[in-house]
């Protein structure tokens, strides 16, 4: 394998063992009472957040999809389809270029 490759998997793995370490320690805050009605309060959301981020996802990739065809010509932020799932991502955050998007007047 590659160094390249070696790395990536590496970088892989670390994230996961990140995700794993979060579990430990949500399962840890049961034995402190305050934690604990934080983990109580997740698990009982639970099914209502699983079907917030299906809803959520869906929406996002609509708007991704439709911007790469509106914009994806004229915006290199829009070129591709990643690049417009990072960008949808970012409008939703408050940061993104208006200015750019007033110059196209597509609509």
């Amino acid at each position: 394998e590659s160094a390249v490759e070696v790395n990536q998997s590496l970088r892989m793995l670390l994230a996961v063992y990140c995700l794993i370490l979060m579990l430990r320690f949500f399962k840890s805050f049961a034995s402190q009472p305050r934690l604990a009605l934080v983990t109580s309060t997740l698990s009982a959301a639970s099914v209502d957040l699983v079907h917030f981020g299906m809803v959520f996802v869906t929406l996002l990739m609509t708007y991704s999809i439709a911007a790469t065809y509106l914009f994806g010509q004229q915006l290199k932020a829009y070129h591709t389809w990643t690049d417009s799932v990072l960008t949808c991502f970012e409008i939703l955050m408050g940061v993104f270029d208006f200015q750019a998007l007033a110059r196209l007047n597509t609509l």
